[in-house]
């Protein structure tokens, strides 16, 4: 165990559904649907932020003064907190971002690594294609699926954005969804569909993404 002392906390969609009563269940990463406990919901609001040791056991690889980023369940609305170190990265003198970047990225990290790597195992040779994809979690899903060489489909709303993914990460195909066009150009690019869909539609959008899936392919909420 390790003692930090806070410094940034950021305010994330988990938020946002906790305080609404929507974040339902805390599940233990990478288990299967069947052997999952339903255990009580958090009870504190705040998972991801920055901080710096204060105090470290003698069994840990940390020491007093490292600055580290983590996530936890437990909330971090407090000046100090005592947490497992097995959650807990140290962040290197030269890394590029600010506190206050950084501690907005653990959680989005989490749920693109789980639900792609551990759950849609993507592979090389699939398509996916990603709704908002110049959010956080949308940037993160591009870059986890150039890194293993998987090809991307973007959706975004205006043509600033649109323009962003051609230019910053290369995407050919880049789509409008302020209506259903998408549907029709995708069909024709790939007729029998993607493999995944990474949604963040809704309503009559939600509906015709859905009709562009291939059997056996994945929806990720």
């Amino acid at each position: 165990m390790v003692e930090v002392r806070v410094h940034c906390v950021s305010i994330n969609f988990r938020d946002v559904l906790e305080s609404r009563g929507l974040y339902p269940y805390i599940r233990t990463f990478a288990q299967s649907d069947e052997n999952q406990p339903k255990v009580n919901r958090d009870t504190e609001s705040g998972s991801d932020f920055v901080r710096t040791i204060v105090r470290a056991c003698l069994k840990t690889n940390f020491q007093v003064n490292d600055h580290v980023v983590d996530v936890t369940s437990d909330g971090t609305y407090h000046s100090h907190i005592i947490i497992n170190s097995l959650l807990i990265i140290r962040i290197s003198s030269d890394f590029p971002l600010t506190d206050e970047q950084l501690c907005g990225l653990p959680c989005s990290i989490l749920t693109v690594t789980y639900s792609l790597k551990y759950r849609v195992y993507l592979q090389p040779n699939q398509t996916v294609l990603i709704h908002a994809a110049t959010g956080v979690a949308g940037q993160l899903c591009t870059q986890y699926r150039q890194y293993i060489g998987v090809r991307v489909i973007a959706i975004n709303r205006t043509e600033e954005k649109r323009c962003f993914l051609h230019e910053y990460y290369g995407i050919e195909h880049v789509f409008n969804s302020r209506d259903t066009s998408f549907v029709n150009q995708i069909r024709e690019i790939l007729p029998q569909g993607v493999d995944v869909i990474i949604n963040s539609l809704s309503s009559n959008l939600l509906k015709e993404s859905i009709k562009l899936l291939s059997y056996h392919s994945h929806f990720v909420e």
